[in-house]
């Protein structure tokens, strides 16, 4: 039993060895990226000692620099090690270099390339040499125009530079023109000829400027010549050979003749004929001498001066009478003319009798009586109201000062002055013109309008043109409408409900925009288009100038049947107001709904009237108040104390509807 047992372990023990022995001989595997076309087969070996690396590779054009472990070649191969069984190895390669050398012949030249390496494109650079045409780059007698993989001796061949010139000679001719020369190459530009005209040298358009060109040098040219047309002299001769016309014209030139005045001695008339030579292309200085044909007289000339200036030549026959002539003389800065008679010698006072016999040519001269002048002129400025500023004295012949006026910005307005004017400042007074008259002058000013959002509501002063709807009037209130007479004012006489000044449209509103009343110029039965409106309008400033004005006027007009006058009159009330308040906001008030049927009013009428105030609302820049939305068909029983007068509640919703429009326009 005990050799069994031994027997056992002596053979377990032996194939044990057997077994870890054969773990010892592991293989070697080598992969191999060549880098190339070319792929190597992977060595396996169990000996370490016995592995060797392929050296038949090869690439084109590089050297071989050797084996990396890594495709970044950070790690040169340097044998296998016992612990690492795996490889794949790498192989660099450096490309060869080859080298260009120039010769440039005198030129130059930037970005010489003089290496470059295998399969490198290459794009030789382009040299210059003053006054030469570069050919190109040679290797003996053969042109390179394309690099392949070699070294390159370089040689630049260059040609002379060829100048071109081209003429433009504008009409001219020459014969020996000169169309292209060599660089550096010395000669004369040619002088060309044209009929009539001198040739005053050749020019070239240099950056849109004709600049004169004085020598040639090494560029091509375009040029053209210019010239200037040669110049005559004329002389146009009577009789007499008194010059009658004289002047330059130039070369070539047709001379329009002058007018040929009749000459006249005691017993002949010379009257103009022709012309001794001709004057239709002159070449040459010339004097040309007028023809005339004699002509026995039959009339004399009578000549009237006025001031040494002949006024009036006038033919009468021979031995006959003639009626005398009265001039007039415009009158000068100290003087005005009134004329006495005529004098045949100046300052003689040998004056001529008319009513004798005419037997030969007269000359007379005017003598006249003269009264002195006005010499100070007054200029009266005024306003753009229409008052008068001040009074300026002028004298007389010279110019005015402006009067220096300005104009404070208003809370809505920037005004900036424009100038003087005439009455309806229509025309502008022009300063710089002598004064010989009394004148009145009127200021005016260009307003713009600020803009309305900066416009603050609190505080302002609200004025309001209207009727019943916008009266109130009670001994002991503390706020009142303007007038307090018999039927003049309706609240709180005739309502139940608007019993306190506080329940009006108009105070509330007061009240809710923390403004100021100024006047409240309503009058029960009032109408735009009936009464004195301008007395009315007069009054709304009678607290100050208001800021903001309200126009709720209508009603009566359409009662009383004042439908084709309601337009004009409203636009004519919109007029004052903006002539004497032009720096108040202006509001429209429409007419909301109302049952009433009496007399002739309307509800077709009171649409109209609305489209009225809206359409003049726009023309004139006016805001719109719109009780037509407020109080309507549907619930004006509610708002309406009788068929036109709103109780109280109507009077809150006027109100609102005030503040709504007030809200809009200065937004």
């Amino acid at each position: 039993m005990k050799k069994t047992l031994f027997t056992l372990f002596i053979s377990i023990f032996f194939i044990s060895c057997i077994f870890l022995a054969g773990c010892d001989n592991k293989e070697y595997i080598i992969q191999f990226e060549s880098n190339t076309t070319e792929a190597l087969e992977t060595i396996k070996i169990e000996d370490i000692d016995k592995f060797t690396l392929p050296n038949s590779v090869t690439k084109e054009g590089h050297i071989f620099v050797g084996w990396y472990l890594d495709s970044e070649f950070n790690n040169e191969f340097n044998g296998l090690v016992e612990e690492i069984y795996d490889y794949k190895l790498y192989a660099k390669w450096q490309a060869n270099t080859y080298t260009i050398r120039y010769n440039l012949d005198g030129g130059v030249c930037e970005n010489l390339i003089d290496s470059f390496e295998y399969g490198d494109e290459v794009i030789l650079p382009i040299p210059s040499k003053e006054g030469y045409d570069f050919l190109g780059w040679y290797e003996g007698d053969k042109e390179v125009k394309n690099i392949s993989n070699q070294d390159y001796n370089l040689i630049a061949k260059w040609s002379l530079k060829t100048y071109t010139i081209n003429y433009d000679l504008d009409g001219g001719v020459s014969n020996d023109l000169i169309n292209s020369f060599k660089h550096n190459e010395e000669f004369n530009l040619p002088i060309p000829k044209k009929d009539g005209f001198k040739f005053l040298g050749w020019f070239e358009l240099v950056d849109g400027t004709l600049l004169k060109v004085e020598d040639v040098s090494n560029k091509d040219y375009n040029l053209c010549a210019k010239w200037e047309i040669l110049s005559v002299t004329y002389r146009f001769i009577d009789l007499n050979g008194n010059t009658i016309l004289e002047g330059v014209c130039n070369y070539g030139d047709s001379l329009t003749p002058p007018s040929v005045d009749k000459l006249y001695d005691k017993d002949y008339l010379y009257e103009f004929s022709s012309w001794d030579k001709d004057y239709s292309y002159i070449t040459e200085d010339i004097v040309i001498k007028a023809n005339y044909k004699t002509i026995e007289r039959t009339s004399y000339f009578i000549k009237f001066y006025v001031d040494g200036i002949m006024i009036l030549e006038k033919e009468v026959e021979k031995d006959s009478k003639f009626e005398e002539f009265i001039p007039e003389k415009d009158e000068d800065d100290l003087y005005r003319y009134s004329f006495l008679a005529w004098e045949e010698t100046l300052g003689e006072e040998d004056f001529f009798e008319f009513g004798m016999k005419v037997s030969e040519d007269k000359v007379l001269y005017a003598v006249f009586e003269k009264f002195e002048l006005k010499q100070r002129f007054t200029i009266t400025y005024f306003d753009e109201k229409g008052y008068k500023l001040v009074n300026r004295t002028v004298k007389r012949g010279e110019c005015a000062e402006p009067y220096e006026y300005t104009k404070d910005n208003s809370l809505r307005y920037i005004y900036e002055f424009d100038g003087w004017y005439f009455k309806g400042l229509t025309d502008e007074f022009d300063f710089s013109t002598p004064i010989y008259d009394d004148y009145e002058l009127y200021v005016k000013f260009n307003k713009t309008e600020l803009p309305r959002s900066e416009f603050v509501l609190e505080g302002k002063k609200i004025s309001i043109l209207g009727d019943s709807i916008s009266t109130f009037y009670k001994e002991g209130s503390p706020v009142n409408s303007y007038y307090s007479g018999y039927n003049e004012y309706y609240y709180p006489l005739y309502s139940s409900t608007v019993t306190s000044v506080d329940l009006t449209w108009w105070q509330r509103l007061i009240t809710q925009t923390k403004t100021v009343l100024g006047v409240n110029n309503s009058l029960s039965g009032s109408s735009i288009y009936s009464g004195d409106i301008t007395s009315r309008i007069n009054t709304l400033g009678k607290n100050g100038k208001p800021d903001i004005i309200i126009i709720f006027l209508g009603t009566n007009d359409n009662v009383n049947g004042y439908h084709s006058q309601y337009e004009s009159a409203y636009e004519s009330a919109i007029k004052t107001i903006e002539k004497l308040y032009p720096d108040a906001y202006i509001f429209a008030c429409k007419m909301g709904y109302s049952p009433f049927n009496k007399y002739y009013y309307t509800e077709e009428m009171r649409l109209n009237f609305n489209n009225t105030i809206e359409n003049l609302a726009k023309k004139y820049n006016m805001g719109v108040i719109e009780f037509d939305k407020y109080q309507t068909k549907e619930n004006s029983s509610l708002y309406l104390g009788d068929a036109l007068h709103p109780n109280a509640n109507g009077m809150a919703e006027y109100a609102k509807a005030v503040i709504e429009a007030f809200e809009k326009y200065f937004k």
